[in-house]
């Protein structure tokens, strides 16, 4: 597995674990907290992390909400697939949705 897509992992599974609300938005993953955020840009040859680049080319990718995929909104699923030069690797990264999810 290549050593960008073990850093992308990573830093995916920490902030979904560390923020506890997720939104996406036209190619902009935004994780928030009450004191804290981070957002992720997905382009066609790198993703950003606020400062942070992984260089590395995703094919699809795939934003979920309660098991269906949406455009936009809240998010609690994020599969990304890879190109054949990372043999169709893909990963998922989701977390679990609490009582607060669905109070607005």
């Amino acid at each position: 597995m290549n050593t960008e897509l073990n850093r992308l992992e990573q830093a995916l599974w920490i902030d979904v674990n560390s923020y506890g609300k997720l939104y996406y938005s036209e190619n902009e993953l935004k994780f928030k907290s009450k004191i804290d955020s981070i957002n992720y840009q997905f382009q066609s040859n790198y993703v950003l992390r606020n400062k942070d680049t992984f260089n590395i080319k995703l094919g699809n990718k795939t934003i979920y909400f309660k098991g269906s995929s949406i455009k936009k909104g809240k998010v609690d699923g994020i599969k990304l697939e890879l190109p054949q030069q990372y043999k169709n690797q893909s990963l998922f990264i989701f977390k679990y949705n609490d009582a607060t999810e669905f109070i607005e």
